[in-house]
């Protein structure tokens, strides 16, 4: 993976090494500034990561234990000289293991295009009802937890058709076990083939579950949670995600026959669906169980190349990418080593333009000719008498010779303004 160009960059590294799941994120917030090289996270026995360049450790990013991804808008408050490489690096990954729960990947997605089937996906581990999600932990105190079995990645085909009037699969999908409602009871429950019994009955569900390591299909009991019988006229007698309905996946090769996990240490994880979801005929969903981060086998890389001069081609096009920063000026830059160091930066410039600046009112505070390869250029927030200029807005106004003119307004608020406000 190559970062250039654009500010605020936001690009993932490539797993190069190992098989644990995580990410590496990467945000470069003015790549003119970021250190250039390849680079490499690595992680440690400890389990915290470590940043090299080069092959050589970063000062500053040795050891780090932070994990997840940071919101932009925390990063973009913070100094981005980070380890001095002048750019961010936040990794999500975990050492644990076995998993609590599985990662559903949505494969195979038929328009209309459906996300909620992934983001209303909910078990009671994610509603923090249970410490995992393993039937065995849950309602009924049954199911299987061999690792040998448990952990092998299942597929979720929505092969079923749906009759709009009855809400009934018409073809395609599998049988599963009903087990009951919390809401109607089983002996008036239209859909048992057998009313008045209190048994558990198999209705047609509108997917089929597969384990990808065996090849073979699964069974599946479910209980509706949710779903009302005076809903007439929304009811749905079968699987629905209207009725949040506790899926149990069960470990036998799919015989449609009635399996009760009540009774019986059959049943590995649970699945449940909010109402929000939508499926269309053909979407896969992919249960997947996260490998662990492994020291020493892990690592995720990256390069920074800089922002290459040449990659704008069209010179107007260039003058949108000259910026300043920081600005807004709050009483600090992150390049001030000493007191009275207060700068702004120029950046993404040309060879050659002329930077004036304006007080709101229009009069000219500052002139600076830049002629130089450097695409940056620092203004120390004086005026052409060396004087501090007062907190305020600013107009910069930027000539590029032949080329045409940039405009950016800029507030400048040094630190006395900024103590007597807060």
């Amino acid at each position: 993976m190559v970062i250039h160009e654009s500010q605020w960059d936001t690009l993932l590294a490539d797993h190069t090494k190992g098989e644990g799941l995580g990410k590496v994120r990467v945000t470069i917030p003015e790549p003119t500034l970021a250190e250039k090289g390849d680079y490499k996270v690595i992680f440690n026995p400890d389990s915290s990561w470590t940043l090299l360049r080069e092959g050589t450790p970063v000062e500053g990013l040795i050891g780090v234990k932070r994990y997840g991804f940071r919101p932009l808008e925390e990063l973009q408050s913070l100094p981005f000289q980070e380890g001095g490489v002048h750019f961010f690096v936040d990794v999500d990954g975990s050492f644990e293991w076995p998993p609590k729960t599985y990662t559903p990947k949505l494969i195979k997605d038929v328009p209309p295009e459906n996300p909620t089937l992934i983001t209303a996906i909910s078990s009671p581990y994610r509603e923090h009802l249970r410490p995992d999600d393993l039937a065995k932990h849950h309602t009924f105190r049954r199911g299987i937890t061999d690792p040998d079995i448990i952990y092998h990645p299942l597929e979720i085909r929505f092969t079923g058709v749906m009759d709009s009037t009855t809400m009934t699969v018409t073809e395609g999908g599998q049988l599963a076990t009903w087990l009951f409602s919390y809401k109607v009871p089983n002996p008036v429950n239209p859909a048992n083939p057998n009313p008045g019994s209190a048994d558990p009955f198999l209705v047609r569900i509108p997917f089929e579950v597969w384990d990808t390591v065996t090849g073979q299909q699964l069974n599946v009991a479910f209980v509706d949670t949710k779903q009302y019988l005076s809903d007439t006229t929304t009811f749905i007698p079968t699987w629905s995600p209207q009725g949040e309905c506790e899926v149990y996946i069960v470990a036998l090769p799919y015989d449609e026959q009635v399996h009760d996990v009540r009774r019986e240490d059959i049943a590995t994880w649970i699945i449940k669906w909010k109402p929000e979801a939508k499926w269309s005929t053909g979407d896969i969903v992919l249960l997947d169980f996260p490998k662990p981060l492994v020291p020493g086998e892990d690592e995720f890389s990256f390069t920074i190349q800089g922002a290459d001069t040449g990659v704008v081609a069209d010179m107007k096009e260039r003058l949108n990418l000259i910026n300043v920063y920081p600005n807004p000026y709050f009483g600090h830059n992150i390049t001030e080593k000493k007191l009275h160091q207060e700068h702004v930066t120029f950046i993404n410039l040309p060879p050659r333009c002329t930077i004036r600046i304006f007080a709101i009112n229009g009069d000219l505070v500052k002139t600076i000719e830049h002629n130089s390869p450097s695409t940056t250029h620092d203004w120390n927030l004086r005026n052409e008498n060396f004087i501090p200029v007062a907190s305020g807005l600013y107009i910069a106004y930027i000539e590029v010779p032949n080329v045409g003119t940039r405009i950016i307004k800029m507030a400048v608020v040094f630190r006395e303004q900024r103590l007597r406000n807060l």
